[in-house]
């Protein structure tokens, strides 16, 4: 068919026909968007909670000290919220750091508390908390680490303790307050 044959057509149709037609056709249209957008919303909220569950549970072992199941928990949890700045990435990064540093693998466990840090100050004012806590934990990782003395010795400058890690721990109320929180 062309389009000669088709304005034809159309022209040997009743207008009424023809108008209900394309109501039809643009409802189907419709529906068809509201189907779509409504089966990736159910996705995307199964996907949320299938995330939240396992991160509880690796959260869980953690806390129970169970750091092998912890960290396979994590590394399943990992190439699905392994998405560049995600915010998931983030938080699991974070506490798979803290297991490696409960398994004395420092090494591995740096890397992730940076790349933590890293995304929830690009996030800006949404992440402070997970930024404190991000930082309070590569904080305590550096302190253990270098064998600084008290808490104590390390605001007050002490000398035995890393600006690095200072500037990560003391400082995180610093950054909250580059946010435009008070501290």
């Amino acid at each position: 068919m062309d389009w000669q044959s088709i304005g034809e057509e159309l022209s040997r149709t009743k207008p009424a026909e023809w108008r209900h037609s394309m109501r039809l056709g643009i409802l189907a249209a419709l529906l068809a968007i509201v189907a779509g957008i409504a089966y990736w919303t159910v996705v995307r909220q199964r996907e949320q909670a299938r995330w939240v569950t396992g991160y509880q549970e690796a959260s869980d072992s953690y806390e129970r000290m169970h750091y092998a199941d912890a960290e396979a928990q994590l590394r399943m949890l990992l190439p699905e919220a392994n998405k560049p700045d995600n915010h998931r990435s983030a938080l699991t990064m974070n506490l798979l750091a803290l297991v490696y540093h409960a398994e004395g693998r420092r090494k591995e466990a740096e890397p992730l508390f940076e790349k933590a840090i890293h995304i929830f100050e690009k996030e800006g004012s949404t992440s402070l908390m997970d930024l404190a806590k991000a930082c309070n934990n590569e904080g305590e990782f550096i302190w253990k680490r270098t064998g600084a003395g008290s808490r104590t010795e390390i605001t007050a400058g002490s000398g035995h303790f890393p600006e690095r890690a200072c500037g990560c721990w003391c400082g995180t109320r610093q950054r909250i307050a580059e946010f435009g929180v008070g501290a």
